[in-house]
């Protein structure tokens, strides 16, 4: 239980530092674009509010709760699946800017609709098709409490093939997207401006990378070293405090790249999404 407590205390601070973050990244996008909805405002607006409800509901105390608790169970779940779709949502985003980069004249479809709503279903299924397996209870998991840890190989397939594998294939592609997008673009405009552009583009790909990269070794070494119902080693146990804590300034770096800068609201020649 210390350890839990230890690392819900840690981690509140940069959930909330986060959750500030997207509200005055939310505040900003209003105020540029309360006249006009672009393509850009909305895809920010949606990837907000992913990470807004994500650190928002890390700040729930439902890991100190009992073992089985439905406020446990609540807080997981909406973290679960507000993160998921955030990460989720930046690959849409890579893909949108990809698209229109090299086929312009294209009929890719200019709606946040669809690609939102595909978002959400798969997020929800990743997130609901544990409850219906007969393991359902507590875990060791970290955020994975409806899964009981008297099989562990149960636990970690469930988090590999429901999260982190979607995730990792996420940030490999927009680091394909963007690096692409970036060749076009020093292609393209060999002024101060384009290099400006190309350099603020470079970060985005890397966000993800940089915060999943502690929290996927964490699992990781979780899974193949340790046995739930064991104690862990406080060298492990503080690298997964931190990894917890580094995981939760996603919603900053993303509020700030996206959002905040206004960078990437400037890229122009964008279509108004039809909503």
């Amino acid at each position: 239980m210390v350890e839990y407590y230890d690392g819900y205390v840690s981690s509140s601070v940069f959930s909330f530092i986060s959750a500030v973050a997207c509200c005055y990244a939310l505040v900003l996008n209003y105020r540029r674009n309360k006249l006009s909805k672009s393509a850009q405002a909305n895809l920010i607006l949606v990837l907000t509010l992913f990470y807004l409800i994500t650190n928002v509901s890390s700040l729930l105390p439902g890991i100190l709760m009992e073992k089985n608790s439905s406020l446990c169970k609540a807080q997981a779940g909406i973290t679960i699946f507000s993160a998921l779709a955030g990460i989720l949502w930046t690959g849409y985003i890579a893909l949108y800017m990809y698209i229109k980069c090299y086929r312009e004249n294209s009929n890719f479809h200019d709606g946040i609709w669809v690609p939102l709503i595909i978002v959400i279903l798969f997020c929800v299924m990743s997130t609901a098709f544990p409850l219906g397996y007969d393991e359902v209870g507590f875990s060791d998991g970290s955020g994975w409490c409806w899964i009981k840890p008297n099989k562990p190989y149960h636990l970690y397939s469930f988090v590999y093939i429901l999260y982190y594998i979607p995730v990792w294939i996420v940030i490999v592609w927009n680091m394909y997207a963007y690096i692409k997008i970036i060749r076009k673009v020093n292609e393209q405009f060999r002024t101060d401006e384009g290099r400006a552009l190309s350099k603020s583009l470079i970060w985005y790909p890397f966000i993800a990378f940089v915060f999943y990269l502690p929290q996927s070794l964490s699992r990781f070494i979780e899974s193949g070293l340790y046995n739930p119902k064991e104690d862990k080693p406080d060298d492990f146990i503080n690298f997964k405090i931190f990894a917890c804590c580094w995981i939760r300034l996603l919603g900053f770096a993303n509020s700030v790249a996206y959002g905040i800068t206004g960078h990437f609201q400037q890229r122009g020649g964008y279509a108004s999404p039809k909503v």
